[in-house]
This record gives C-alpha cells, sequence and structure tokens, in this order.
C-alpha cells in the first residue's frame, strides 16, 4: 500500500530557525509521495492538519510540543 504523507513543520520550533527540509534530503527516497508545509503563524499546524486529514495517510508533526500538540488534537477531534 502506498501511503502518502504530510509533513507539517514548524521552522522556528525551539527558538531557532531548523532547516527541516535540509534535515530531510537524504531520507526522501523512503517515501512514496510527501509534502512537507512549514507553518507561518499560531494556530496554523492545526488549521493544516484539519484541511489536509482527509487527503493524507499518515500526518506528522514536526517541531515542538505546541507543533504537536495543534495536530494531535486537529486530528483527534
Amino acid at each position: 500500500m502506498n501511503r502518502n504523507y504530510l509533513f507539517i513543520n514548524n521552522p522556528i520550533s525551539g527558538g531557532s530557525k531548523t532547516n527541516f527540509i535540509k534535515l530531510f534530503e537524504p531520507l526522501k527516497g523512503q517515501f512514496h509521495q510527501y509534502k512537507i508545509i512549514n507553518t507561518t503563524h499560531g494556530g496554523h499546524a492545526k488549521e493544516l492538519a484539519n484541511k489536509y486529514k482527509n487527503e493524507y495517510n499518515v500526518i506528522v508533526a514536526v517541531g515542538g510540543d505546541g507543533t504537536i500538540n495543534e495536530v494531535a488534537s486537529a486530528l483527534v477531534n
């Protein structure tokens, strides 16, 4: 079964700009279909998870506690 992945990335999590896309580069061949979206404001991770939860098999929160909480609450509710 091919899975499509959505990575919701908070690029400023932890107080520094983290280049997840650069870190992800060596791994991207492991994923058949994927999309990476960077958050731009508070609450954006939750908005994205709500918007895309029926379009992706797997949604991954990349960031700190806030990002993970937003994505998880969108997927649970």
